[in-house]
């Protein structure tokens, strides 16, 4: 899913097919495990700031089920089918709240209506501001990446369609093979989440997921390192620590890594009280391709996936500037200030690093959390 500066909550889902060991796995063995892992999960995406993740249920062919806490008050989120079409129901404060809604087929964007509400019902869609609530369905997604220590490295996609001449392999092999740091690889699959329509997932969830369409990963995994499914890098984050430095490696930067960046943010921001998250991107293990959604970050040639990053910007020094102008500005002003993501900091420190050039500045915020987000270039 493409959000863009909005505060998102990611609501984990029933696994059908829930193997989280990987024992001695091989990595092929370790492949098909994370992408059977998507097999039949529904979930509820919702963008608001004062939301809390509690569970989530999905029952093959009949409901979605959310429960979540907004502003510290139990809510719920239902999806039952109804006929040929859809609907929502969203209850909760103490079951003085039930709003009807919709699904869309097609994106599965879920519409709430707020006609004909009670007098109390109004006052309670003001008090928790449920007009700026936005919802979805999503489906095919993976269990939550669980960062548990003060350093990760995320390699994202270490696919040959993304690296086809492997010049990230040897930057990434001597990241994975660190047993100081926890690695996490975080491999494709095609988003279902936003190809398919919920009539067709419903019934089949079980055998509608893609399998085999991304190449086995072109590097050497040790056993001790998870492999998830994360689709244009748009995967679930659990994080256990208030001071966390990950440092990406793999592709594209400009899609898959751009995406992944935002939900870690999400997250860091949402369930701490405050900390210090350190963001680097390894240019000696990136690679890029050419088109992006976030404008000025693409790159110029012929070739679809394959740009090595710290090549791109040596030869292009302009381009470089370009991009890093794009980034620092999307992270800062759209990421972080946007009102949604205000609420959860009184003070946030912003600061972006290329080429021993240092950028920071102070976000003020209506929440109560001090943070520190820097971002930083290594290897250029």
């Amino acid at each position: 899913m493409r959000y863009l500066g909005i505060m998102t909550l990611s609501l984990l889902s029933l696994q059908v097919v829930a193997s989280q060991s990987v024992g001695s796995q091989s990595v092929t063995e370790k492949v098909t495990s994370a992408y059977s892992r998507q097999q039949g999960t529904g979930q509820v995406h919702c963008e608001h700031s004062g939301v809390k993740y509690l569970s989530n249920k999905f029952i093959l062919n009949q409901t979605i089920i959310t429960e979540f806490s907004l502003d510290s008050k139990p809510f719920s989120i239902s999806i039952n089918k109804d006929g040929r079409k859809f609907k929502a129901q969203l209850s909760g404060d103490d079951g003085h709240l039930s709003l009807a809604g919709s699904v869309d087929n097609g994106d599965k964007s879920i519409s709430f209506y707020f006609k004909n509400l009670s007098s109390r019902e109004q006052n309670l869609v003001k008090k928790h501001k449920l007009q700026d609530m936005r919802c979805m369905v999503e489906v095919y997604k993976d269990m939550p990446v669980e960062l548990t220590n003060e350093k990760v490295h995320i390699n994202m996609h270490p696919h040959s369609e993304y690296d086809h001449l492997g010049v990230t392999t040897k930057a990434v092999e001597g990241y994975l093979e660190d047993s100081s740091i926890q690695s996490i690889v975080l491999i494709d699959n095609f988003d279902l989440s936003r190809g398919i329509k919920l009539k067709n997932f419903m019934p089949n969830a079980g055998y509608n997921y893609r399998l085999g369409d991304f190449s086995t990963p072109t590097v050497s995994i040790p056993e001790s390192v998870k492999v998830y499914s994360s689709s244009a890098g748009h995967n679930l984050f659990k994080i256990g620590t208030q001071n966390l430095e990950v440092i990406y490696t793999g592709g594209n930067l400009n899609y898959c890594i751009l995406n992944n960046t935002r939900r870690l943010m999400d997250t860091f921001l949402q369930y701490s009280d405050g900390g210090v998250l350190d963001i680097h991107f390894d240019l000696d293990g990136i690679v890029a391709q050419k088109g992006s959604w976030l404008k000025n970050a693409s790159f110029v040639g012929g070739k679809y996936n394959g740009y090595y990053v710290k090549e791109e910007f040596r030869n292009n020094p302009e381009n470089a500037n370009r991009f890093h102008k794009a980034f620092k500005h999307f992270f800062e002003n759209d990421q972080l200030s946007n009102w949604q993501k205000q609420k959860l900091y009184s003070k946030l420190v912003y600061t972006y690093t290329h080429e021993g050039k240092v950028y920071s500045n102070i976000l003020k915020g209506s929440g109560e959390g001090q943070y520190s987000i820097k971002i930083k270039f290594l290897n250029e």
